[in-house]
């Protein structure tokens, strides 16, 4: 059934299946330009800010295999009126680290196997490039270390550019340090483990020069990892707190404030799932699981939590605002997060604000000056459209500047 809409592409992370089905996608090619002066770059943002979609961007801008559907992909973008030279010149090695548990004792086993994969794909997808002694020859290695290895000296010598992509590189590292501790996370990160051994492999392809990798691009949600098994990333540049970059992933102010007009002049909010979707698509919820056979959401992290929630709980603590029951809001929000029943909490809040005697009174009365910028408010981009609130420090959201 189509739709006045465009539909939120619900934990998609393809570029090219959301472009060609036509959902919703906001623009952020334009970084590319900005990404193709940092030759070897790391970036690092939590959870749900779109790092996926994004290193699904660079394979299908850069994949000399993907001519056949590029129009298609970034005609009417930004980057597809404009595109660079490099667009389509690439061999791509693209691996992601999401899928491992924290099974050690297999870990090293399934890390080979599944990098041995990426790069046996890359060289069938290029099989002009590669012909079969030279397969041969950088498939022989037992480790995923030799085989980069020859791989990089196989490029080198035949000028064949490399652009290596990693997706979620600390998360299973993250996962076994969280349940396993330490001593396991150090077995495979310190010393000679396997990963560092990995890394070391890449920054001899990156680092040196001719070392074969023309171009590396590494995601994650942390920098700590990055600095145990490279004893710093000192192969690039660690672009995460760089301004030009800061929002080539995630959402600003003024593309939330188009997207949800956008949606309200269609009337997608009549159905509660759009509502929903939308909150997913913002990174505001994250999916935690199933009950019953329907999909558990809930707050994807600490950050989004006190943004969410934070103002609003201190301000109950510090001037006692607000006499709405604790417990039953509590359950209220609950049910909001995991459920998705947000009218409910919603409402109850406003008919806990509406009994108050004097909202305004206390706004006025409570010795603070009217236009006092709020502490929490940040100043954006003078080129960008923000509405900034006045807002009372020990109360609530005055008015609107």
């Amino acid at each position: 059934m189509t739709t006045p809409y465009p539909r939120i592409p619900y934990g998609e992370a393809d570029i090219r299946r959301i472009r060609l089905r036509g959902w919703l996608y906001v623009d952020k090619t334009r970084f590319l330009r900005r990404l193709e002066g940092e030759s070897y770059a790391f970036f690092v943002r939590p959870r749900r800010f779109g790092k996926s979609l994004w290193v699904s961007l660079l394979e299908n801008y850069y994949d000399r295999t993907k001519a056949d559907d590029w129009h298609d992909v970034f005609d009417g973008t930004d980057i597809g009126r404009a595109p660079t030279e490099d667009r389509l010149r690439y061999v791509i090695l693209r691996f992601n680290f999401s899928a491992f548990d924290d099974t050690l004792e297999t870990l090293r086993e399934r890390f080979e196997t599944y990098c041995g994969m990426v790069v046996r794909d890359a060289l069938e997808r290029n099989a002009d490039l590669f012909p079969e002694a030279a397969v041969q020859r950088i498939l022989a290695p037992p480790s995923i270390d030799g085989k980069l290895a020859e791989l990089f000296v196989h490029a080198r010598n035949h000028d064949i550019p490399l652009y290596v992509l990693i997706d979620e590189y600390d998360n299973f590292a993250n996962t076994i340090l969280a349940s396993r501790g330490p001593k396991a996370y150090e077995s495979f990160t310190h010393g000679g483990g396997f990963f560092r051994s990995f890394f070391a492999t890449l920054k001899a392809g990156a680092g040196e020069s001719g070392g074969g990798i023309e171009r590396l691009f590494i995601t994650g949600v942390s920098p700590i990892t990055m600095d145990d098994v490279t004893s710093g990333f000192n192969i690039g540049a660690n672009i995460s707190l760089e301004p030009d970059f800061n929002e080539m992933l995630g959402f600003t102010d003024s593309e939330v404030r188009g997207l949800l007009e956008l949606y309200r002049e269609r009337d997608a909010f009549g159905d509660r799932d759009n509502f929903l979707s939308l909150l997913y698509y913002f990174g505001l919820l994250s999916v935690r699981g199933t009950t019953h056979g329907r999909t558990r959401l809930g707050i994807p992290n600490q950050t989004v939590r006190r943004l969410l929630y934070g103002q609003l709980r201190d301000a109950w603590k510090d001037v006692g605002a607000y006499s709405a029951d604790q417990y039953v809001f509590s359950n209220l929000v609950v049910a909001m997060a995991y459920e998705g029943k947000w009218r409910p909490a919603v409402e109850y809040l406003r008919d806990a604000i509406a009994a108050q005697t004097g909202i305004r009174h206390r706004r006025n009365s409570c010795g603070h000056r009217r236009n006092a910028p709020s502490p929490g408010v940040f100043r954006r981009d003078e080129t960008r459209v923000v509405r900034r609130y006045t807002v009372c420090p020990r109360l609530f959201p005055c008015s609107l500047a």
